[in-house]
């Protein structure tokens, strides 16, 4: 019935801002007041009563405030998804929603400010020019990863006619890490094998590598290593880190004779010739993969460049929490926490704000063409995604059983769709690089 439907108004108190007021009618709150407390008068003893038989107004002097406030809540939730819909608003985030305290005439009345997506119309995206960046493979590249193959294939032999370290030494060390003279449990640890280097380029924290050379087995020695303040990890960035080495033991890394043999053994291959030929076929198919992306990422600064417009900060401040979560970035706690947090929001924010507007394009895009993915479509690509994820494929199904993680792969492949239909109307011309 109309008169029980909730009345709205919606007004702009910012560019992306709307505030709508609602108001539930009393009959709605009241019918909603008394379900409630028969429902608990179903559920609850009280003594002195039968079950099921304590008055309401005994109930109302027990648990009155907590089911109004339940009832409110519920009745909120539902009044404001109504005034979205009633007024075609596409919200951006949650709501800041202020509830006025029930008068006598028990009408629930509020107020709900949203951040809202801005309406583009994208006309502007046939004919965008960009280059295809494509690198040559050569022997070198191939090269290079039969090397790293056959330095995971490498033994370690002791070392026992010299206890003074060289470069390419495979260092077995207890290290104990400090920052600001507190200990960093994360990048302490017991037996450490580090492999000695001149140019530090390993993958130990804070190029530690080249810091042993020279050193003595059976030493204890404290290292000091600045960390950039660029660096990745804001516990680290701008940093001293102190790190204390006791070293136990020296080893030098062997590695297998590049042969038929190797091949077969670490390349699954029957010749060292075949061996190579696999390798380049798979570098050839990663550039071109590459060169695709780098053209698309192009594509759409193209497009974002032609469509000028904000995106919502909501929508900004959530990319920037899934690009700390995706790069692995710890903040540290305590008193340094809001400062680290602020900047590491501004190293981020400018990739965030550059994501949102290409979501809003997209999105906008493949609603005016109408495009759509079907159930088959987001089936057959859920088990693909479940195929690789090799022994975690039952956890990868599971995960999409979940409505909000199936709704969030159907809209990334309606975006994959709208770049699509932007990359089939582009001049793309590919250039050779090294």
């Amino acid at each position: 019935m109309a008169e029980m439907e909730p009345r709205t108004s919606v007004a702009d108190v910012g560019q992306l801002k709307r505030c709508l007021e609602v108001e539930v009618p009393a009959g709605v709150v009241t019918a909603g007041l008394d379900r409630a407390f028969k429902n608990l008068q179903q559920r609850v003893n009280v003594r002195g009563f039968r079950p099921g038989k304590a008055p309401r107004a005994v109930l109302e002097r027990l648990y009155g405030q907590q089911v109004r406030n339940e009832v409110i809540e519920e009745l909120v939730g539902g009044a404001y998804s109504f005034a979205l819909s009633r007024h075609k608003i596409l919200a951006a985030g949650e709501p800041d929603i202020v509830v006025q305290p029930l008068g006598e005439d028990h009408v629930l009345r509020f107020s709900a400010t949203v951040e809202v997506y801005p309406e583009v119309t994208v006309s502007d995206y046939e004919g965008i020019e960009v280059m295809r960046p494509i690198v040559r493979i050569d022997d070198q590249d191939v090269d290079r990863v039969i090397a790293r193959i056959a330095e995971a294939a490498a033994t370690i032999h002791p070392v026992t006619d010299r206890d003074r370290v060289e470069a390419g030494d495979i260092v077995t060390a207890d290290i104990a890490a400090t920052i600001d003279g507190r200990p960093a449990g994360d990048i302490s640890r017991k037996g450490a094998m580090i492999e000695a280097s001149e140019a530090g380029e390993g993958e130990f924290p804070g190029a530690l590598e080249h810091r042993l050379v020279g050193l003595t087995t059976g030493t204890k020695v404290t290292l000091d290593v600045d960390y950039p303040a660029d660096y990745a990890n804001a516990t680290f960035a701008g940093k001293r880190v102190s790190f204390t080495v006791s070293l136990a033991a020296i080893g030098r890394k062997e590695t297998p004779p590049l042969d038929d043999e190797f091949a077969r053994r670490h390349g699954d291959c029957q010749s060292f010739a075949a061996l190579q030929e696999r390798i380049r076929s798979s570098l050839e198919r990663d550039v071109e993969r590459a060169a695709d992306a780098a053209a698309r990422e192009a594509i759409l600064d193209a497009l974002i460049e032609r469509h000028p417009f904000d995106p919502p900060e909501v929508m900004v401040e959530r990319r920037c929490e899934a690009l700390a979560e995706s790069l692995g970035v710890r903040v540290p706690s305590g008193s340094d926490r809001q400062k680290a947090l602020a900047e590491l929001w501004q190293k981020l924010r400018p990739r965030a704000v550059r994501d949102g507007k290409a979501a809003i394009l997209l999105d906008s895009l493949a609603v005016q063409h109408g495009l759509e993915v079907g159930d088959d479509d987001l089936a057959e690509r859920i088990e693909r995604i479940v195929s690789q994820a090799g022994q975690a494929h039952e956890r990868a199904r599971e995960l999409y059983r979940s409505d909000e993680r199936r709704n969030a792969l159907r809209m990334q492949m309606l975006r994959e769709k709208a770049l699509e239909l932007v990359v089939s109307k582009a001049e793309i011309r590919t250039v050779e690089k090294r």
